[in-house]
């Protein structure tokens, strides 16, 4: 190939003015040619024509007879001319595809690293983000634990005081016992430990009780409410039969 390339470049004296075609090496395959290189070899194919016009052209050149010993060599076959055109025509076909295929792919590429830079910031916001809402939920759970554990002790300090509170008065009871029954005050005192104790027993027995009858004060006011609803009923109906027997009364006087 590059023989017949050499060739018909001998043979084309106007051939000269128009740049060589880039070959590629064998060992790399075929080079990438830059932007400004394509544009000059578009700019001088479309100057110089097709190789056939140009065949054509040097044979006219060489017939007016201003050429000397070089005229034998102009004598190519036409298919040979234009073989060699196409051959031309099809490496910078086949150059200027690759070169448009290989900056696609860079671009592809290029796209690709930023779709994959976005998603990875995308993933570690979304990790951020998960782990800034955890964060701030188990400090909630943790802050409500706290608060319940502080009621809870808050409660315990109170059930503690009043067991603090009904101590003394179990003392006293055991000392007014122990002490001789001769003595009135002593009676009196007695006799109102007694009834602190009892009126104590009774608030621990009778609290309950009282609870459940007001949680059943509800049921208690719809029953009420229903029984006035009946009376007014039979109300009426009595008052209706009442005026049916004077009706009655009324027609048999007339």
């Amino acid at each position: 190939m590059l023989s017949r390339v050499s060739l018909a470049a001998r043979a084309a004296p106007l051939s000269a003015a128009r740049p060589p075609l880039p070959f590629p090496s064998r060992s790399h395959g075929f080079c990438l040619l830059p932007s400004r290189q394509l544009h000059a070899l578009c700019d001088s194919h479309k100057r110089l024509g097709p190789p056939l016009h140009r065949a054509k052209s040097q044979k006219r050149f060489n017939s007016s007879g201003s050429t000397s010993s070089r005229s034998s060599d102009l004598d190519l076959p036409l298919g040979v001319v234009i073989g060699i055109g196409l051959l031309e025509t099809g490496i910078w076909l086949h150059l200027w595809i690759t070169t448009v295929a290989e900056n696609r792919v860079s671009e592809l590429r290029t796209e690709l690293d930023d779709v994959r830079s976005k998603l990875r910031d995308n993933i570690r916001d979304v990790n951020s983000k998960i782990w800034k809402e955890s964060h701030e939920l188990r400090s909630d759970l943790a802050d409500n634990v706290r608060s319940v554990r502080s009621e809870l002790a808050k409660i315990g300090r109170q059930v503690h005081e009043h067991y603090l509170e009904f101590i003394p008065i179990q003392h006293r009871v055991r000392s007014v016992r122990l002490s001789p029954g001769d003595d009135t005050e002593t009676e009196v005192r007695l006799a109102g430990l007694q009834r602190e104790v009892q009126a104590v027993k009774w608030a621990q027995v009778e609290v309950p009780a009282l609870k459940q009858q007001l949680a059943e004060v509800p049921a208690l006011k719809h029953q009420v409410v229903a029984l006035q609803a009946r009376l007014d009923k039979l109300e009426k109906q009595k008052m209706e039969r009442r005026r049916k027997k004077e009706e009655m009364a009324n027609r048999r006087l007339v």
